[in-house]
């Protein structure tokens, strides 16, 4: 099996089942400079603030997984981690955010590049704010 997707399978993060399932075939991109775990914490709180604005489902899931990693990167301030980015044939992708050293998956976040969807798509991902 494959590394990333047995990661996934044994992880209780909140969209990780959904990437399982999402990705029979897949390509992987694994970011090749490690990002401090604090740093990355402190722009993640402010993407929880953002997306707090919003209340589609795209957003409030996103929201939810957002929030589950910053509660993980609180735990791991002083290491640091890679993101690793799932693409397959779905108009979306997942970016999961691992330790560098231990490989343990503190992230899963569902994402949707404007690029990918047609403007009615894009409206129904994130078309409500409150």
């Amino acid at each position: 099996m494959n590394p990333i997707l047995e990661m996934l399978q044994n992880s209780d993060l909140l969209s990780s089942a959904a990437a399982v399932s999402e990705f029979e075939e897949f390509d992987i991109e694994i970011s090749k400079d490690p990002v401090s775990c604090e740093e990355l914490l402190y722009t993640y709180q402010q993407r929880v603030e953002h997306l707090s604005q919003f209340t589609t489902e795209h957003a409030v899931q996103l929201k939810a997984s957002t929030d589950e990693l910053c509660s993980n990167l609180r735990n791991h301030k002083e290491e640091q981690c890679l993101f690793h980015t799932l693409k397959g044939s779905v108009k979306h992708q997942y970016n999961l955010v691992v330790l560098k050293n231990s490989n343990i998956l503190l992230g899963c976040l569902k994402t949707v590049s404007k690029l990918n969807v047609t403007e009615q798509e894009w409206l129904h991902l994130w078309g409500s704010k409150s």
